[in-house]
């Protein structure tokens, strides 16, 4: 029977050049979360859906549900696949109060599911990889993870971006100066967050679909318009419309110490901006907030952000634990990545391939691959079925390979080998005994 090798909408392959390319990114994020004391910890793929929604009967997420072929789970216990990576933190954080010393520096890597419909670099799978500071509420927590972010885009050299940055608490005071019922704030902020997709005619619309009157829409419009050379020049105009706002004058304050802290940690003034229109849209986000997008495409979106959650692990605790982090959207910043064309994709990890083509050769080729992968040297010999010297040098040039070794008669008469430079075209017949070195230099 003939199945069709379809994928299911919203998913997809990455194949050998893509996957290559993405796991460098990886280790580059891995190395920037490390050298910034970040250590690592994974959770599993399915969570109880309770532990995900919050019990939540209104929760609106598109959760991926999971279920065997004899559902045996007590209702309190049914399954569903993580949406992302903040809410299994939270639960481990609970569950181990004794292991995990605060505070703690935490980095996650894992897939994360949602149901919802795919879009130009959005899928229902993806890879995020988060990094977390849990058990501190001091702003220079929230300067590290705007420093780590910074210094992740910085390393995976992906032309010019930047950190837009907020705070929740000056949002909250926005609502109480222009005074409307806080139970419309999530509506507000919603319809707030898409003024950079949508523009102001939409926002609006919205705006008075929720009964707000014109006074306090335009004065919402006066909020989100704000833009000043300094930050603190901003947060002074901000100051003005919030009024005598406690909570919001306490925001004002975090982002301009804030400020202080990311100037002291070298953080470029050009990386970064204060901007009130940034609003997220988790509900979860208790203190400071940003999304970070790429110049070249601002209408991709966010591509990293996050920011300060500290109810959220009280859902799993009696416990205050205060925390701030950010995820980098693995997926969608790959497709930004090939978008701007910014990266050459390669099709293998082997700088050197061994020719295969004299069968009397065949144990004297296996005899040096095993030394040049001793010497760490990530190597392959040719496993297919052209038998001839320029079917397998073709092979090794669509692979990619820098460098090919080839052993014949002749090398094998004059204890020999032949390296030939793909890049450079250049070939050179060396002592046998001296391979490893020449290739070093080569490489």
């Amino acid at each position: 029977m003939f199945i069709k090798p379809k994928l299911p909408s919203g998913f997809r392959d990455y194949l050998p050049e893509d996957q290559i390319e993405r796991n460098r990114m990886v280790k580059k994020i891995r190395e920037t979360f490390e050298l910034f004391g970040f250590v690592p910890f994974e959770t599993p793929d399915v969570e109880r859906r309770e532990v995900l929604t919050g019990a939540d009967p209104d929760f609106d997420k598109q959760i991926f549900s999971v279920s065997t072929t004899e559902d045996t789970e007590p209702s309190q216990d049914k399954l569903a696949l993580r949406f992302d990576l903040t809410v299994p933190l939270a639960r481990v954080i609970s569950a181990y109060p004794q292991d995990i010393k605060k505070p703690a520096k935490l980095y996650h890597f894992g897939r994360v599911w949602r149901g919802e419909k795919s879009q130009a670099g959005r899928y229902r799978e993806f890879m995020q990889c988060d990094a977390d500071i849990v058990g501190s509420g001091k702003v220079l927590s929230d300067a590290e993870i705007i420093a780590l972010a910074y210094q992740v885009m910085a390393a995976l050299g992906i032309g010019k971006f930047l950190i837009q940055v907020s705070n929740r608490k000056v949002l909250n005071g926005l609502c109480e100066a222009i005074g409307f019922d806080k139970k419309k704030a999530s509506k507000v902020f919603q319809a707030m967050d898409k003024i950079n997709k949508q523009g102001w005619d939409e926002v609006e619309k919205e705006l008075k679909l929720i009964n707000l009157n014109e006074e306090q829409i335009s004065k919402i419009k006066e909020f989100i318009s704000l833009r000043s050379k300094t930050k603190n020049g901003i947060c002074e105009k901000a100051a003005e419309i919030i009024g005598k706002s406690t909570e919001g004058k306490e925001g004002l304050g975090e982002l301009q110490e804030l400020s202080k802290l990311l100037e002291i940690m070298k953080v470029p003034v050009g990386a970064w901006e204060i901007n009130p229109s940034i609003v997220r849209g988790l509900g979860y986000y208790t203190g400071m907030i940003f999304e970070t997008t790429l110049t070249d495409i601002p209408e991709l979106g966010s591509v990293a952000g996050g920011g300060r959650y500290d109810n959220l692990i009280e859902r799993f605790s009696t416990t205050p634990v205060p925390a701030v982090g950010f995820s980098v959207g693995l997926d969608r910043l790959y497709q930004a990545i090939k978008e701007v064309d910014s990266i050459e994709t390669v099709k293998s990890v082997s700088k050197v391939m061994i020719l295969n083509f004299e069968a009397s050769a065949e144990e004297e080729a296996v005899k040096t691959l095993t030394e040049l992968r001793e010497a760490e040297i990530s190597s392959e010999l040719y496993l297919g079925n052209d038998d001839t010297l320029k079917g397998q040098l073709s092979f090794a040039v669509s692979r990619d390979i820098r460098i090919v070794v080839i052993i014949g008669k002749n090398e094998m008469e004059n204890n020999t080998v032949t390296v030939r430079d793909l890049i450079s075209k250049q070939q050179e017949e060396i002592p046998r005994e001296e391979l490893v070195d020449k290739i070093k230099n080569l490489l």
